[in-house]
């Protein structure tokens, strides 16, 4: 078994003594796989591949297509649900950006009534109190209505 100073030790003398000791590769002290390098780490595991009867050989390969297998169907469903979660997501923005949408265009629209009916009742010289008290709009969005309704009518106006 190839042990080691495990205060000592440096890459270097794992792998001098790695190659010193390449036939006895079962007994490694577990303070190399603790020090050493990934290209030392790849050499000791092919070197105990390629140590295996060929039963056991046979035996490993199929423990590696089976983790290999794992892995695949572990990923697949990684992207499985990444993908459903993304779909998922994407549907459930549209659905509440619709539904906003609608509720502002619906606020939006219930102003613009509420704006004409305010204009139309003040051009019947309906008192201001009594046409907030209507139509829910305060006394200086109506007092507001002839600049802001001159200019939409200049503006429809000038379109034609």
């Amino acid at each position: 078994m190839f042990r080691f100073d495990r205060t000592n030790i440096t890459v270097k003398n794992i792998w001098i003594s790695f190659f010193k000791n390449l036939g006895n590769m079962e007994n490694i002290d577990p303070s190399v796989y603790e020090r050493a390098d990934e290209g030392l780490l790849r050499l000791i595991e092919k070197a105990k591949v390629s140590a295996l009867s060929e039963e056991e050989y046979d035996q490993y390969k199929a423990s590696m297509k089976y983790l290999e297998d794992e892995i695949d169907m572990e990923q697949h469903g990684y992207e499985r649900g990444m993908e459903e979660g993304l779909r998922k997501g994407t549907e459930q923005g549209m659905e509440q950006g619709m539904m906003q949408g609608l509720k502002q265009g619906k606020l939006e629209g219930e102003k613009t009534v509420n704006l004409r009916n305010a204009k139309n009742l003040k051009t019947l010289g309906v008192d201001i109190h009594t046409i907030a008290q209507a139509t829910g709009l305060s006394v200086k969005e109506i007092e507001e209505l002839q600049t802001l309704f001159s200019r939409q009518d200049k503006t429809l106006i000038e379109r034609d």
